[in-house]
């Protein structure tokens, strides 16, 4: 019997499923569709949500959507697998929370608690705003945040002398709006594999041309971050697609028909040595940036072209039960052969392995003036293996609880083996481990395998599978950078994995309870005030640094006073005003700053180096010596020490 491609493989266990699967006609998809794009755009566009002042404004806004759907006593259909999520992300901020009481640094603690709460929010927000058989269209609205964010990155690329700001010192590698490369890398990685499921699967024609023409946008940007570890977790999300997808031969053929146009961009910009050259000059950036706009232009009208031969040809073409094995068997047969011939051809499994390890632990070379399309093909780990080290012997140094919540930076710079800065260990699941103990990383899992499981039960429906394979991405790259506080990414993924959970649900919407909307509306107003006091700290402590940077150390004292008022936890508002006491000749008070955040912080060598600076005699070098003890390889320390001591 022949079948379609487009009803491929819809019998089985799943079917039902699909069959129950309600579609909407209304608009109610509009509410979680516009918040999940507006969330996304705004965080990830704050150079990816890391710094402090970019959480506060994006949780208010959120929870007032949530306060405004309790006091209208909106109606839901969400289900067990949303409360369960909402609930473990709960847990895992409360035990964050608790770490404080034995942190090294209660409030690194505390800025961990604040950064958890906006995907807590964001997670409340938008499953409660979404409705049973809406996840395509707020597919498609996640697809079109990571869309613009990248559209905007690869502009600053093409017209460099007109958008952003050019840096070819810097590794010439593309990172804004994210402020990271490999953070801009997954971001547009999983955005690939979510618009290749839109360019396969979506209900409208319009839309599956609107997102094969956008992984042209999508492809180059994630090319100029020049990010090893986004292409792997590329291949991951494929694998996963492929692994899970019910429409697999589908898959496949749909990938010849939108896949070549993206592939011929990238192709293009790698042979433009403007745009792939370190420290190259900003006339041969903006030269060769301009000679990629109209390959961009011809191959946006290829992959228009190959997204709409696709969806005539899905319509007509039909192929058999026995096609579609042997095709399987085909492809999974030169796929071994591969596998195997490449192991083959390298010395065999012990002789790779042993290669591939060295390779990882190597050093990077850092020469200047090279082609970045090399970089591609290297195997450095970057030093990882280093932080990796230090937070297995923080995990260690306490194997039940875990050293606080924020704490690993403070034991790599006590570290005595290591040269470069770091603040995370490039490992969410290792430094989760080491700073919350096995509870921790549990919750942690727990969080981000309820949306994976739930991707893998929905994966027969449409985009699902899409979905799963850039879910996948994100779960793989964690495991080798710091996505986790690049806020902004990390709700991209989050919320693409609660795409499954939407897509599972089958109830018809109830209101919520007058009971619900009580506790409900406590624990807004409670977060809100939280989030509230957070917000004032770390905008006042920001205003305090800049204007110590700029030279004005007046508007810091004033400034980081309001931070310690608002954040009386933290050592770090003490410290700058401490900073810029000195520089206004107010040594005494300067030492009183300093020893106020030592109070605070015993082990924050920065108020430590202050005190140094703000004393004399005996003082000077007890506090110098216990700012090298935390610090050894400071150079800020071993230069400051120099200018106090003279040889």
């Amino acid at each position: 019997m022949v079948r379609a491609i487009a009803s491929e493989e819809h019998d089985g266990p799943g079917a039902a499923s699909v069959g129950r699967r309600r579609r909407t006609t209304s608009l109610d998809w509009i509410p979680a569709a516009l918040a999940a794009f507006g969330a996304l755009v705004a965080l990830a566009g704050n150079q990816g949500g890391y710094f402090p002042t970019s959480w506060g404004l994006s949780s208010l806004g959120l929870l007032g959507l949530v306060a405004v759907c309790l006091a209208s006593g909106a109606s839901t259909d969400a289900g067990w697998g949303d409360f369960a999520l909402i609930g473990a992300l709960t847990l895992l901020i409360v035990w964050i929370a608790l770490s404080g009481l034995w942190s090294a640094v209660p409030a690194e603690t505390m800025n961990e608690v604040q950064r958890t709460l906006v995907l807590l929010v964001a997670i409340v927000a938008i499953l409660l705003l979404a409705r049973g058989g809406t996840h395509d269209r707020i597919a498609f609205a996640i697809a079109s945040g990571i869309v613009v964010l990248c559209g905007y990155a690869l502009t600053t690329r093409l017209l460099p002398d007109k958008v952003g700001s050019f840096d070819p010192f810097d590794g010439y590698r593309l990172a804004a709006p994210i402020g990271y490369w490999n953070g801009l890398g997954i971001l547009a990685a999983i955005g690939i594999l979510l618009l290749f499921a839109i360019a396969l699967e979506a209900t409208t024609s319009w839309e599956r041309v609107a997102a094969a023409v956008a992984l042209c946008i999508v492809a180059p940007t994630l090319y100029f971050t020049f990010s090893r570890g986004a292409w792997v977790a590329l291949l991951i999300g494929l694998a996963a697609i492929f692994m899970c997808s019910p429409h697999r031969l589908r898959t496949l053929a749909g990938l010849l028909f939108v896949g070549p146009a993206p592939a011929a961009v990238v192709l293009g910009a790698s042979a433009l040595d403007g745009l792939t050259v370190e420290n190259g000059t900003l006339t041969d950036a903006a030269h060769d940036g301009r000679l990629m706009i109209p390959i961009l232009a011809v191959c946006s009208l290829v992959a228009a072209s190959g997204a709409i031969a696709w969806v005539q040809c899905e319509r007509k073409i039909s192929i058999g039960p026995r096609a579609r094995v042997a095709v399987g068997a085909l492809a999974i047969s030169i796929l071994a052969i591969g596998i195997v011939g490449g192991i083959a051809r390298e010395g065999g499994p012990s002789s790779l392995g042993s290669r591939a390890r060295e390779a990882f632990d190597a050093p990077q070379s850092q020469g200047g003036g090279h082609d970045l399309n090399d970089r591609l093909f290297l195997l450095t780990g970057s030093g990882r293996t280093e932080l990796w080290q230090v937070a297995r012997s923080a995990w260690e140094s306490s194997p039940l609880l875990g050293v606080g919540a924020g704490s690993y930076e403070r034991y790599w710079e006590q570290s005595t083996l290591w040269s470069h800065t770091a603040r995370d260990a490039h490992n969410l699941y290792l430094e989760t481990l080491a700073e919350t103990g096995p509870l921790g990383l549990l919750l942690l899992l727990t969080v981000l395998g309820i949306p994976l499981g739930a991707l893998i039960m929905a994966r027969r429906q449409p985009l699902i599978a899409g979905a799963l394979g850039a879910y996948a991405a994100y779960l793989a790259h964690a495991g080798i950078d710091w996505d986790w506080e690049l806020i902004g990414v990390t709700l991209a993924a989050l919320l693409i994995g609660c795409l499954g959970l939407i897509a599972l649900r089958t109830r018809k919407p109830s209101r919520l309870r007058g009971r619900t909307r009580l506790v409900g509306g406590i624990g807004v107003v409670a977060v809100a005030v939280f989030v509230t006091v957070g917000y004032i700290g770390y905008d006042s402590l920001d205003r305090a640094q800049v204007a110590l940077d700029v030279g004005n150390p007046r508007v810091a004292v004033s400034e980081a006073r309001l931070a310690h008022r608002w954040a009386p936890w933290s050592p770090y508002p003490a410290t700058v005003r401490g900073e810029a006491l000195l520089l206004l000749n107010q040594g005494p008070s300067a030492r009183n700053a300093f020893l106020q955040a030592i109070d605070l912080d015993p082990g924050y060598w920065r108020a430590w180096l202050g005190l140094a600076v703000a004393s004399d005699g005996a003082e000077r070098k007890t506090a110098m010596r216990r700012a090298k003890d935390l610090y050894p390889r400071s150079r800020e320390i071993e230069a400051t020490e120099q200018l106090l001591v003279p040889k």
